[in-house]
């Protein structure tokens, strides 16, 4: 979907059905399956969770999860010359996982994701280590640099 922020992988197309997994940073993968209808005037695509044991986990992790919360942002670039190209003037995007709950104005630790190099990217997809981090109170930058 584009109004989604979740990462989406696609298992199986068929014609105007659709078989994905949709997981984010404090989401856990869930199967899920989508048809195209094409009933109103701009067809859209409708999107059903399908039970599935392989990716249950436990109501404590749920818990843990439930008081996370993520959001894609954009970091502008200081333009310092009127050198840069138009790609490098772009802003940066970064993924910011936080508690959703604040504890007396506190500011919690902060750990910044850098990925590999040149040519990989951070998706907003479920990571374990991720999520544990977050879960035990960590802020994530998760940041996608060119």
């Amino acid at each position: 979907p584009t109004d989604s922020d979740f990462s989406w992988n696609v298992l199986s197309l068929d014609g105007d059905n659709i078989i994905a997994v949709s997981s984010s940073p404090v989401d856990v993968p869930q199967i899920k399956y989508g048809i195209l209808d094409k009933a109103t005037e701009n067809a859209s695509w409708s999107w059903l969770n399908v039970s599935s044991p392989i990716f249950k986990c436990s109501e404590k992790v749920k818990s843990l999860l439930s008081n996370c919360q993520f959001e894609i942002i954009k970091i502008t670039v200081k333009d310092v010359s009127d050198n840069l190209t138009e790609g490098a003037r772009r802003p940066f995007e970064a993924i910011f996982v936080s508690s959703n709950t604040k504890i007396n104005d506190a500011c919690e630790p902060l750990i910044v994701v850098l990925h590999g190099g040149p040519h990989s990217v951070s998706v907003t997809s479920f990571s374990k280590s991720l999520a544990f981090l977050s879960s035990i109170g960590f802020n994530l930058l998760i940041v996608n640099y060119r």
